[in-house]
């Protein structure tokens, strides 16, 4: 059953959750107009999280409260 979880804006990114957790994505994105999509090899965003802690320490809230969002739909 396909439920609509959020809507992202200008700037926005997804998919965190799977390069943190190394677990299989749980979402499907579709956009409703056409956008630019930047793909981040995992190297490179692991390389970005080992430089920058605190920038993996705020992806973590992030995803954490992500996640509750998600089990609560």
């Amino acid at each position: 059953m396909k439920k609509k979880v959020s809507t992202l804006g200008p700037g926005s990114f997804f998919g965190e959750m799977a390069f943190l957790t190394y677990a299989p994505r749980v979402a499907t994105v579709v956009a409703q107009e056409n956008m630019l999509c930047f793909v981040l090899l995992k190297s490179t965003f692991m390389k970005l999280l080992k430089k920058n802690p605190s920038f993996k320490t705020w992806l973590e809230s992030l995803s954490e409260k992500r996640l509750i969002k998600l089990n609560s739909i």
